[in-house]
């Protein structure tokens, strides 16, 4: 008879753990101006492993130790995502999260008083049959 729990303990036992961070790179931020909070999201193919809310412009982000293998003893990958930022263009490069500033459209004010003549479509009378 086999001894399933004693192997199960034993392969727990040589379970790895591995310790991931991301790094966060912000570009372009202009002088006096912070940098907004953002979630970081580490992942196992769709699956989200754990979620790190940054609240202080961070750019360290430490996950709590994961799996290495999974039960089968295969490698399991992991990646990182981050939330769509307003007015930052995200680029991620495995376990580097680079976010550029992108400065938002003004647009000009028109003038005072200034008009916009726009020309009605002519209409062709209809023609009736005599």
């Amino acid at each position: 008879m086999r001894n399933t729990r004693a192997e199960e303990l034993n392969r727990e036992e040589t379970l790895t753990k591995i310790e991931l961070s991301a790094e966060v790179i912000w570009t372009g931020v202009p002088d006096g101006e912070s940098v907004p909070d953002t979630t970081i999201t580490l992942m196992s193919g769709e699956v989200v492993v754990e979620s790190i809310e940054v609240t202080d412009g961070s750019t360290l982000v430490k996950f709590t130790p994961v799996d290495e293998l999974d039960a089968e003893g295969n490698v399991i990958l992991y990646s990182v995502d981050q939330e769509p930022l307003e007015n930052y263009k995200t680029v991620i490069r495995e376990f580097v999260i680079e976010n550029t500033f992108i400065p938002p459209v003004v647009e000009e004010p028109t003038e005072v008083g200034s008009k916009s003549i726009v020309e009605e479509p002519k209409t062709e009378e209809p023609k009736t049959e005599e």
